[in-house]
């Protein structure tokens, strides 16, 4: 799937906090760049925009096959 991003789009990689204190949050977000998602990656794309035109606004990796 090609996918073209925003220029102010946000790339991060999610994964549970082990040590979160506020167990309603238990994930902790990581800015990576956009090279740094791999092919295997499962990833949540947020899309925005005038019709025709719809830009990634967030792309977050929710899971990293080991």
């Amino acid at each position: 799937v090609r996918v073209e991003l925003a220029p102010d789009a946000r790339v991060v990689l999610s994964e549970r906090d082990e040590q979160a204190e506020d167990l309603s949050d238990p994930f902790k977000d990581t800015a990576i760049g956009l090279a740094d998602v791999r092919r295997g990656d499962y990833v949540v794309v947020e899309m925005r925009g005038s019709e025709g035109k719809e830009l990634a606004r967030s792309v977050v990796v929710t899971f990293r096959p080991q």
